[in-house]
């Protein structure tokens, strides 16, 4: 769901600094969906208190139904007899500039399980800086931010009650699963080709749930991959510049804490500096997942990195990302 459509009417890449000033011209209220963080404020003097109080509010929001945070919102005004504050007029803006993948980086770290579907838009104006971040409802809650659950409720982030934990456990309807791809050696040099081995590395994450049939998929560009297991499919396309394998059942039962590693061999041609790789993977019951790895060659034909342009996103996901990307 889109909350940024909801509320300006466009998807986030399409959003203004000058809109968010039109949005608060008139008076608005935070709601369970939507959060106004302005940069002046009375208990956080410093940045880091402040952007702790976003990512407390990204942990609410994962735990309840998702939404929309303004960091840079004008300052909330008092209203007599009512407890919830209004937000009209200037905004606060930041001087602090903030890297996306940097702060993305840091939330899936500090919330506990790791957090998906976090979008951060940033909006500048005279180096002066309004940032958005939609957060989309948690499939794996509840997460955990400093050890403490979090929610959303009356428009406000508050620690959450042992009840509403429970409940949110409960809600759990498949497993997360997650996976990587590893560069282990470089295992053989030919006079046409350097050979890799690449660790395939697939864990489950729910601790209450194991997951069934694992399924794998690996595609390749620019690299020929290897397998010394005649069961498995390997197909080359007719150019001979990517290969497909896939495996149907790599593991019958993936429980917690026993992740399922595998192991296979690529070879890239020496002229060739650089290829791609893609993961897919899922179960019985857990939608597909996608990572995406770019491998590349420092001139030393035994130096190479893998280095992620994406991991463990799921593939009904990809086409909103790579739109928001493009934007």
């Amino acid at each position: 769901m889109s909350y940024a459509k909801s509320f300006f009417g466009k998807e986030i890449p399409d959003i203004t600094y000058a809109d968010v000033e039109n949005f608060f011209k008139e008076e608005k209220e935070e709601s369970d969906k939507i959060e106004f963080k302005s940069y002046y404020t009375v208990f956080e003097s410093h940045f880091n208190q402040k952007e702790s109080g976003v990512i407390r509010a990204i942990c609410g929001m994962l735990n309840s139904e998702g939404g929309l945070i303004i960091w840079g919102a004008p300052r909330g005004i008092p209203v007599n007899g009512k407890k919830e504050k209004i937000y009209k007029g200037e905004l606060s803006p930041l001087d602090a500039l903030i890297e996306k993948d940097a702060f993305v980086s840091k939330v899936t770290n500090l919330i506990t399980p790791s957090p998906k579907g976090i979008i951060f838009q940033r909006l500048e104006n005279n180096n002066r800086y309004v940032y958005l971040i939609e957060v989309q409802q948690s499939q794996y809650s509840p997460h955990q931010y400093n050890n403490t659950y979090y929610m959303r409720i009356d428009g406000q982030t508050r620690p959450a009650p042992h009840h509403y934990i429970e409940a949110l456990f409960q809600r759990i309807s498949y497993p997360n699963l997650e996976g990587k791809l590893i560069l282990d050696n470089v295992s053989g040099q030919l006079d046409i080709f350097t050979n890799l081995r690449i660790k395939i590395d697939i864990s489950n994450k729910s601790m209450f749930q194991n997951e069934h049939d694992i399924y794998i998929k690996l595609l390749s560009e620019n690299i020929q991959i290897e397998s010394n297991d005649f069961n498995i499919p390997l197909r080359q396309n007719k150019d001979k510049t990517g290969s497909e394998l896939e495996i149907n059942n790599a593991r019958s039962t993936l429980y917690h804490l026993a992740p399922l590693r595998n192991y296979f061999n690529i070879n890239i041609a020496q002229e060739t500096k650089k290829g791609s790789l893609v993961l897919i993977f899922g179960g019985k019951t857990s939608p597909l997942k996608m990572c995406k790895y770019l491998l590349r060659s420092s001139g030393n034909p035994k130096k190479f990195s893998l280095t992620p342009e994406f991991e463990n996103v799921y593939l009904f996901e990809l086409n909103r990302l790579n739109k928001i990307a493009a934007s």
